[in-house]
């Protein structure tokens, strides 16, 4: 099986390889740091074999981060709690959708890892890496690149991502070999060998069914 590297959340709301991991075709590392939601990531695939759970963030180095989320019990859409990032203004860009959102956001101190501890603790470097982390996703990838890992596939956000973090992002994979899928909220990185890097746009974004969407701020 295919081994992936993934920021997930509860493992439901928003995982587009869901189904393919509930049926033992992919095995690999998911993580997640925050404590309540980490813990029904556990619970959502329990029983799944190949599977490693680490309560954690990703980051340059192995320590403690501070991560801005929405207070636990804040009325809302189901959504408003996949908000959670290393950025306050990200949670915020949300507010005109939310009303109360600003007094909301609550900080908390959660553990970091890096690439090199999962990788280590994984056994090998994943052919998939799933990146969800609310505008934090080209500092998540730089972090991916220092360990000289190349995956297969690298899905991730771009809708929070500021302009010149985008195009960034854009540059250093399409220069890597990779093709690029751009959906309205997400990218696709295909890794190519031996072929020129192509970029095509697809507006369409599937959520799997039973899944809670958010929508984007604009």
């Amino acid at each position: 099986p295919t081994r992936r590297s993934s920021d997930l959340f509860n493992g439901i709301d928003g995982d587009p390889l869901r189904s393919y991991v509930r049926r033992g075709l992919l095995k690999g590392c998911m993580i997640e740091p925050q404590l309540e939601f980490f813990e029904q990531l556990r619970s959502n695939y329990a029983g799944v074999q190949g599977l490693i759970f680490k309560r954690a963030a990703i980051g340059p180095a192995p320590g403690a981060a501070t991560l801005y989320r929405v207070r636990p019990g804040t009325p809302g859409p189901a959504w408003i709690y996949q908000l959670a990032s290393f950025r306050r203004e990200v949670l915020l860009s949300h507010a005109r959708l939310v009303p109360g959102l600003k007094t909301a956001v609550v900080s908390e101190r959660v553990p970091v890892t890096t690439f090199d501890e999962v990788f280590t603790e994984l056994g090998a470097q994943p052919d998939i890496v799933v990146v969800d982390t609310e505008g934090y996703d080209f500092e998540v990838i730089k972090s991916l690149y220092s360990t000289g890992c190349r995956p297969e596939i690298i899905l991730y956000e771009h809708t929070h991502l500021s302009r010149g973090d985008r195009d960034a992002c854009l540059r250093l994979l399409i220069r890597s070999g990779y093709r690029i899928a751009v959906g309205s909220a997400d990218t696709a990185a295909s890794l190519t060998e031996g072929c020129m890097a192509e970029t095509a746009v697809d507006p369409r974004c599937a959520a799997e069914p039973g899944s809670t969407p958010r929508p984007r701020p604009t």
